[in-house]
């Protein structure tokens, strides 16, 4: 015996589109069952299981969208013979691996599925999958009695197919994307999906990665991935490092095994790894010291040299990697990011966002820091094919503001498509220069204070606690602020721009909730990554320089409004409002860029949010969780 069950809105869609499916596949034994609700999918469909959870003869419960179309009458055949499978404990017609949050199709998808969309993406049509669409949801006699769909945590439309999905995965049974003989009578896919009313999808993402991601914010490398970041350090970075090196320091979270490559070629030295200069205190001298995931995720580059230069023995070295924000494969990416919504990432790191540097950047910091340069190389970057007018037209924005020469200059062309600079220095004895000390989000930012609800009467301003103590990372100043924070939970927590200086912002959102009231905000300010007096500079005039301009505060993190939905999830919160500080624009570059986004086929409004200095946001916890 399958049950059927539709959850019902909306009943004309029910009648002219899922009744006539199920008669299709409808037969003698089988039960057809509607549920509806005003509150929430998730008690409606806990009201079917519970009608069957104890159906001795139950075969498949098939749970159906009111718009969601059964095609074929071997629809049932299907269904039992995807759930014969060992192990199987829910099937569907479309999912993801590897999701992001609750997003399936920010995934590998696997399975198909017709829709009205005719831009649907075709996958892989088989497979296991982490979470599925649940526009179709086939769940084993064994989900049915051992699962329930968690109307604790979650209320609304939006999150049951992930929740339930995990659920089974936690639980060691397999869920599958599968062709079945179906079709979604919906326009909307993936992201637009993701958009509706009084943010359900955004609400429920936020609370689903409370419940499963207790870890949010810290990304892993993919066994391939691993593979080709220890390629790139055989090629560039370990020539630096000299053969007879007795001991070695490595610095930065070593997420790809770094300190193992550097034992396996340098036998016999001694390798300690550390995730930050100041765990070396006291531990040199050091013959190399490697800063090869470590500069581009400080607040203060020019003390961490400093530091290494006094971890060193006489002739000894610093070897130092950081990556190249003026190539061509970092700007595609961030456009990639603003406009389309897709996944932003700098090329090579597994942390979004990083600290960007350019040419102009690496230079000045060596002169600063009184070291000199023995050593250079670079990671190159093949152009991808029909690339060409593209970056003629970076090439053109780049000379028409000044730029160094034409892309025909070999420099000019190898330094944009170069993702990281490796380079060897040593200590010249020479005095460094005394940066500017680096502000660690405690700006206070008068017009994000009059976003605050004013029915907020218990606020906590963290804006106004955050000193610049000179500490390298601000997450653990953050960190100890909100644990001095006595008298929570709070309406609203005000964090001004610490999360400029945060490595992991979901991780630092997490605990900044922590705080705040079921229901109660979070308001921050941003750097935009794509102003035109960073972004725009990267390649037209490779100037991108720390310590000026909108940069002065050292921030180690920007970013894209595309960004923002995520790191706020991560955190367990979602975005309820983004007001944008407007920047003076230049007319011709406005041009140039939205020619450039034209051409590499995106939607517009790169022009737009090039515009954008900053962004205010508001972020709130949802009121279940």
């Amino acid at each position: 015996m399958i049950v059927y069950a539709a959850c019902v809105a909306d009943q004309a869609k029910f009648d002219t589109i899922c009744q006539p499916g199920i008669a299709r596949a409808f037969r003698d034994g089988d039960f057809m069952v509607t549920t509806s609700s005003d509150h929430s999918i998730f008690e409606a469909y806990n009201e079917v299981l519970d009608a069957f959870r104890e159906r001795d003869d139950l075969e498949a419960l098939v749970l159906l969208h009111e718009d969601t179309e059964i095609l074929s009458p071997r629809f049932p055949d299907l269904v039992r013979a995807s759930l014969d499978v060992p192990d199987v404990a829910i099937v569907g017609a479309v999912g993801g691996l590897g999701q992001q949050g609750m997003a399936w199709w920010r995934g590998s998808i696997i399975g198909w599925v017709e829709t009205n969309n005719p831009d649907a993406t075709h996958g892989v049509l088989t497979g296991d999958v982490d979470g599925l669409d649940g526009f179709v949801l086939v769940m084993s006699p064994w989900s049915v009695r051992n699962l329930r769909f968690d109307d604790v945590v979650f209320d609304g439309f939006d999150g049951y197919d992930a929740d339930i999905c995990r659920q089974a995965v936690e639980a060691g049974k397999r869920v599958r994307a599968t062709p079945l003989p179906i079709a979604h009578r919906d326009s909307r896919v993936g992201m637009e999906r993701a958009v509706d009313d009084n943010k359900s999808f955004q609400r429920a993402d936020a609370a689903f990665r409370v419940k499963w991601e207790p870890q949010a914010g810290v990304a892993t490398r993919a066994a391939g991935e691993r593979e080709d970041v220890q390629a790139s350090w055989h090629r560039h970075l370990l020539p630096l490092v000299a053969p007879g090196a007795g001991r070695i320091l490595d610095v930065g979270e070593d997420a790809a095994g770094r300190a193992d490559v550097l034992r396996a070629t340098h036998p016999g030295a001694d390798v300690v790894q550390v995730p930050a200069l100041t765990h070396a205190a006291g531990t040199g001298p050091y013959d190399v010291v490697v800063l090869a995931d470590a500069l581009e995720r400080t607040h203060d580059p020019d003390g961490a040299m400093r530091a290494a230069c006094d971890l060193l023995t006489d002739d000894g070295t610093v070897v130092f990697s950081v990556p190249n924000a003026g190539s061509f494969p970092f700007v595609v990416s961030a456009m990639e990011r603003s406009i389309n919504a897709d996944r932003w990432a700098f090329p090579g790191s597994t942390d979004v966002p990083v600290r960007h540097f350019t040419l102009t950047e690496a230079v000045a910091l060596v002169e600063r820091t009184g070291v000199e340069i023995t050593a250079v190389t670079l990671s190159g970057h093949d152009l991808s094919e029909g690339s060409e007018s593209v970056l003629s037209t970076v090439d053109a924005a780049r000379v028409a503001a000044g730029g160094s020469g034409p892309r025909g200059d070999a420099t000019t062309h190898q330094r944009m498509m170069a993702l990281r600079y490796y380079a060897a220095a040593r200590a010249t004895g020479r005095r460094p220069a005394t940066p500017a000390a680096p502000r660690l989000g405690d700006v206070v930012d008068a017009a994000l204070v009059d976003l605050l609800d004013p029915a907020a009467q218990h606020v906590a301003r963290l804006d106004q606690a955050l000193a610049p103590d000179g500490d390298v990372i601000a997450d653990g100043a953050l960190a100890d602020a909100v644990a001095r924070l006595a008298d929570g939970p709070y309406d609203a927590v005000v964090l001004g721009t610490a999360l400029d200086h945060v490595r992991h912002p979901g991780r630092a959102l997490r605990t900044v909730r922590s705080a705040v009231r079921p229901g109660g905000a979070v308001l921050a300010t941003v750097t935009n990554l794509m102003r035109y007096d960073l972004f725009g500079d990267l390649l037209e005039r490779d100037a991108f320089a720390y310590g000026q301009g909108p940069l002065a505060h050292h921030p180690t993190s920007l970013y894209t409004l595309a960004d923002l939905p995520d790191h706020a999830a991560n955190g367990g919160l979602y975005v309820e409002q983004v007001e944008d500080e407007p920047l003076p624009i230049d007319p011709a570059r406005v041009a140039v860029w939205t020619r450039l986004g034209e051409e590499m086929g995106y939607r517009p409004g790169i022009g737009e949010r090039m515009a954008v200095a900053r962004m205010r946001v508001v972020m709130r916890r949802p009121d279940r969780s």
